[in-house]
């Protein structure tokens, strides 16, 4: 089947105005997936994700969360986030719900205590120009291990990685 003729239905618009605005058009479309071509299957010690969708600039990340995990403060130097939770997660959002904007250079970190593991989506905007890869992969801050540490080295091979520390907007001397 061609790739166009499989999405006709789909009216997706060339851009939209904002992070929010993208996310609630994904949902109220059923959560499409269009899978890039050249997506990748993003691992590391906590979590697995790929790309569900990408249009210009925004992008949909589903992600697979392992049980009673931990991720470190850091941000995303090249993206906005919003997080919406589509998975077990016990009282950690409603199913649906997006949660704010995590602007640029906006320190976060997570904990899911749930026994079952838990799936969100990453509703992202990229900086225009920015390489687009994953935001586990476009990271500051304390790593989740030795595999999260490869990941970034993958994808930004000239990214600062130093004992359990990455920041891909600085490069290794």
């Amino acid at each position: 089947m061609n790739f166009s003729d499989y999405f006709e239905y789909l009216h997706t618009p060339e851009t939209w105005s904002s992070l929010e605005e993208f996310g609630s058009w994904y949902l109220a479309n059923k959560m499409p997936m269009r899978i890039p071509f050249d997506s990748h299957v993003f691992t590391t010690e906590n979590v697995t994700s790929f790309i569900a969708f990408r249009q210009g600039v925004y992008q949909a990340e589903l992600y697979v969360v392992r049980p009673n995990i931990k991720t470190s403060e850091h941000y995303h130097p090249d993206l906005e986030v919003i997080i919406c939770q589509i998975g077990t997660m016990n009282d950690w959002g409603t199913w649906g719900k997006l949660n704010p904007v995590l602007e640029i250079g906006s320190s976060h970190g997570a904990e899911f205590p749930s026994e079952k593991g838990a799936v969100f989506i990453s509703f992202e905007k990229w900086k225009q120009g920015a390489k687009m890869t994953s935001a586990t992969a476009n990271w500051k801050g304390f790593t989740d291990g030795p595999l999260h540490d490869a990941l970034i080295k993958q994808h930004y091979p000239n990214a600062y990685i130093k004992d359990g520390y990455a920041d891909v907007s600085r490069n290794m001397i």
